[in-house]
């Protein structure tokens, strides 16, 4: 067998001069697990946490885990479960109408899984996961950052809508806030605006013209006012999910002095403040809209079955 012939000067100066593309892909993987095990790590004691919080609130109020009805205990987790799909398969749509091929399940595992980013200040995470995540020779990864922002800002904006026409139709029954509705119009009015399939596409084309994105431009050709309804439509089934978990979740706890069972008629008032609490806690970038939620759900709820935990 000949000596293979030694390579061109040239070519050992070039491998010297530059990095293998070897050692930079395993660096850029090694960097990728440093930032999720500190994500995992970040929202382990974020959680741990809460639970040290929960478990001192609860001791201050004499209440027991064991009080707790585990019957509606489970039909709130699977009404909370159905909610989150709903919202992922709004996502998978968003992909789907910009010419991705994502199949659902990796839509929807995505999806999931970016809700751990909610736990870190800032909220960025979620748009890193969820894109990381779904990204693939059928996926490209600048649109599925485009879904993102489609699907979170659907959300928003039913989840105002719903709160809005809601807590008008209760205002004066069950609480006596009436910037909540204030809040919730705004948030409707300025998420619908800018969730509209013109603004959408008008701020798209500004970018890809600026970033030289051209697969912007062609992608958002399938955000139409009718796929608008089919992923709106899918945000307003989980809302109402959302807020029978809630439901549930107040089932669960027993009865004390000062409380009272909620009733068929409360429900669209707990659907308001599950939706709204969610919303401004989403838009205040804390982690876990932590202290936001409980304020606007204590604020709605309390004066409709009693002190709130």
């Amino acid at each position: 067998m000949p000596p293979t012939p030694p390579k061109p000067l040239q070519n050992v100066e070039s491998d010297i001069a530059n990095p293998s593309s070897d050692s930079k892909s395993a660096s850029k993987y090694q960097l990728k697990l440093l930032i999720r095990f500190a994500v995992v790590v970040l929202v382990g004691i974020w959680i741990g946490k809460t639970f040290e919080d929960a478990g001192d609130e609860f001791s201050a109020a004499q209440f027991s885990i064991n009080d707790l009805d585990l019957w509606y205990v489970m039909l709130a987790a699977l009404s909370y479960i159905v909610g989150l799909a709903c919202f992922g398969l709004f996502w998978h749509l968003a992909l789907r109408a910009m010419g991705q091929r994502p199949t659902l399940l990796e839509s929807l595992r995505s999806y999931s899984l970016s809700h751990l980013g909610k736990y870190v200040p800032g909220k960025a995470l979620v748009v890193v996961i969820r894109s990381d995540r779904v990204s693939s020779s059928r996926v490209k990864r600048s649109v599925a950052v485009v879904g993102v922002f489609v699907e979170t800002l659907g959300m928003m904006a039913v989840g105002g809508i719903l709160a809005s026409l809601l807590l008008i139709a209760g205002y004066g029954r069950t609480h006596e806030s009436g910037w909540l509705i204030l809040l919730a119009v705004g948030l409707a009015v300025g998420a619908g605006i800018g969730a509209s399939p013109p603004m959408f596409r008008f701020v798209l084309r500004y970018l890809s013209k600026r970033r030289g994105l051209s697969m912007l431009g062609e992608a958002i050709d399938g955000l139409s006012w009718q796929f608008l309804a089919k992923g709106w439509l899918l945000a307003a089934v989980g809302w109402l999910f959302f807020g029978g978990s809630m439901v549930f979740v107040l089932h669960a706890f027993p009865l004390t002095e000062g409380t009272s069972i909620i009733d068929t008629g409360d429900y669209p008032q707990v659907v308001a403040a599950v939706s709204l609490s969610m919303i401004a806690g989403f838009i205040s970038l804390l982690p876990g809209g932590a202290g936001v939620r409980e304020m606007v759900i204590s604020t709605l709820l309390t004066p409709m079955i009693g002190p709130v935990f």
